[in-house]
């Protein structure tokens, strides 16, 4: 039987403190203990603690250490829901700052981009109203003077 080392971590507990295991189980992460470094190190850091507790000379209920076993499995199960958590979330990046800043520069990209073509029309408009009203007033000024030519031909006339 090959073991991962996530499947080493179900069952190291129970191994530090020889709990009854399947004797091909027991072999299995024995065998995996002999080719993966980091869970030789968990597993002797584990024993530490066991022999450390155990040479305080407290006589604890057994009730007390099944707590502590179940304390340390229920650890061991949160980080292992946590890493899950955080490899099949597909929305993941979204809470990255990365992804913070790429969708702020989005946004002042847009926002200038809209101004310019605001600006733009805004210009367009007041240059065509412009020459409107230069229009409006060359015939106002060309009324004027042949008014006064009418005028003066009449006054000539006279």
């Amino acid at each position: 039987m090959k073991f991962s080392c996530k499947d080493m971590e179900k069952h190291l507990i129970d191994f530090v403190y020889d709990e009854p295991i399947d004797p091909v189980l027991k072999e299995s992460i024995s065998g995996h203990m002999k080719e993966c470094r980091a869970c030789l190190e968990r597993v002797e850091s584990y024993r530490s603690i066991k022999d450390t507790a155990s040479g305080l000379r407290v006589d604890f209920e057994p009730h007390i250490w099944e707590l502590h076993k179940k304390g340390i499995k229920e650890k061991i199960e949160r980080e292992e829901a946590a890493k899950k958590r955080k490899q099949w979330n597909p929305f993941s990046f979204l809470m990255t700052p990365g992804f913070a800043a790429a969708a702020l520069s989005v946004m002042i990209l847009a926002g200038v981009g809209i101004y310019y073509k605001k600006d733009k029309t805004l210009k367009t408009e007041n240059r065509a109203m412009i020459e409107k009203l230069e229009i409006l007033e060359n015939m106002e000024i060309l009324e004027r003077l042949e008014f006064y030519s009418e005028m003066s031909e009449i006054i000539g006339k006279s």
